[in-house]
């Protein structure tokens, strides 16, 4: 409970030795619940793709490499 309106809402305010952690936002509405899981999935799915996996259960056996110098030379 570190944003400024939670801490307000609950607890009566920021304490003096507290500071907000956070900001609050109010968004439009963004359509239904099942469209938002949908977009949630196909993020998933693209992500496993991108490093060969079928389940999440296999994505905990991947190793990442940090590689440098991906610059295409050609285009610069």
């Amino acid at each position: 409970m570190s944003l400024d309106t939670a801490m307000n809402k609950y607890s009566g305010g920021v304490a003096k030795y507290r500071s907000s952690e956070g900001k609050y936002v109010k968004i439009r509405h963004k359509g239904t619940v099942e469209n938002t899981i949908l977009n949630i999935l196909g993020g998933l799915r693209t992500a496993l793709s991108y490093v060969n996996c079928f389940t999440l259960d296999d994505i905990q056996d991947i190793k990442f490499i940090m590689v440098n110098n991906q610059a295409n030379k050609i285009y610069n």
